[in-house]
């Protein structure tokens, strides 16, 4: 055989394989990077936030939604925000409860509610929050995210939540209204 045919293969392999893990290595680089838009999207736009505390300050609610509604298809996710304001005499720990209220079908009928909401892989998948202690100075407000990420078996119907804040601890004091967001699916 030809020493410099074995070569040439030899090379050709070689260089192949380099190639390959170039590639891989790049899309890697690429999946990273569109993660990364995709944890940025997960938070409330600057906009988003002024307006929210523009709400708060003219509401005279203690705890007010930007959006009580929204449409989110499965396997994807959004982002609703609540904002706080402390009008108590004094700074104090707060801490945010979800749980899901009910939850209907496109006909209207029953997926489950609050009694069996933990059957029906709702409670506490759906919506994420970090529950806290979030340290609001007296007079002051806090604006929080909460995620909503629908999983891609979700049925079609309309998802309820409630979302209370409570004082001084997680089982403590509820603080304000509770408020109602929902997930159309």
């Amino acid at each position: 055989m030809n020493k410099r045919a074995i070569e040439l293969t030899i090379n050709f392999i070689v260089l192949f394989i380099l190639s390959m893990a170039m590639f891989a290595t790049g899309i890697m680089i690429m999946r990273n990077l569109f993660h990364k838009v995709d944890v940025i999207k997960d938070k409330l736009t600057e906009q988003q936030r002024v307006q929210l505390e523009r709400i708060l300050s003219n509401s005279p609610d203690k705890i007010v939604a930007l959006f009580s509604s929204k449409e989110i298809k499965s396997g994807e996710h959004d982002v609703f925000g609540i904002g706080v304001r402390n009008d108590l005499d004094h700074d104090a720990n707060f801490y945010i409860d979800i749980e899901c209220d009910a939850a209907f079908d496109r006909k209207k009928a029953t997926i489950c509610d609050d009694d069996t909401a933990n059957n029906c892989n709702i409670y506490d998948i759906w919506m994420k929050a970090t529950p806290g202690p979030y340290l609001i100075k007296h007079n002051d407000k806090l604006i929080l995210d909460i995620f909503a990420m629908v999983p891609k078996n979700a049925p079609k119907g309309t998802f309820i939540f409630n979302v209370r804040i409570r004082e001084g601890s997680t089982t403590g004091t509820q603080y304000g209204t509770t408020k109602k967001l929902n997930v159309i699916v």
